[in-house]
């Protein structure tokens, strides 16, 4: 199940229905019990904001990939609400921070590159609390297309499915 983002520039906050939905129709499809999240970019941070509204009653795992979640130095040049939440000095992150404080309601994983070209500094993907995986190399977009990425994908939700 994919998840489109729109509108293009809303708040964070407004897509985690989305997710939710998303997450409650593929539960359903397959017998009641709980999925795993990837979000890419600021698709992982929508992720965090479904676990702060929605709890993790149905998330097995969350995976990200490429997500700014300290920030990016270039959401300053994005439009709209959502590119001025990714600022590093948000309001909004430091809620979703303050939130995450108590723990996480699934294991997370933060997958990203080294070379990323939208998140700087790249540095910014890694999450206390988090399993972090940092791969070099690659850029923002081609996360999506690596053989690399999709092996840790598949190691983080194997690894979920342990604890």
């Amino acid at each position: 199940f994919t998840v489109n983002l729109e509108p293009i520039y809303a708040p964070i906050d407004g897509y985690a229905d989305a997710i939710a939905a998303a997450v409650a129709r593929l539960s359903a499809a397959t017998g009641g019990g709980k999925v795993a999240v990837v979000g890419h970019s600021m698709g992982g941070l929508v992720s965090r904001a479904y676990l702060r509204k929605h709890g993790g009653q149905l998330a097995a795992a969350l995976v990200t990939l490429g997500t700014p979640h300290h920030g990016t130095a270039l959401a300053p040049f994005g439009f709209g609400r959502n590119a001025f939440e990714m600022r590093r000095t948000s309001e909004w992150l430091g809620g979703l921070r303050a939130f995450e404080e108590g723990g996480w309601p699934a294991p997370v994983t933060s997958i990203y590159s080294h070379h990323d070209n939208l998140v700087a500094p790249q540095t910014s993907s890694e999450l206390a609390g988090a399993v972090n995986v940092g791969l070099g190399g690659l850029g923002h977009m081609t996360l999506l297309f690596s053989p690399r990425v999709a092996d840790a994908v598949a190691a983080a939700l194997a690894a979920a499915d342990q604890r």
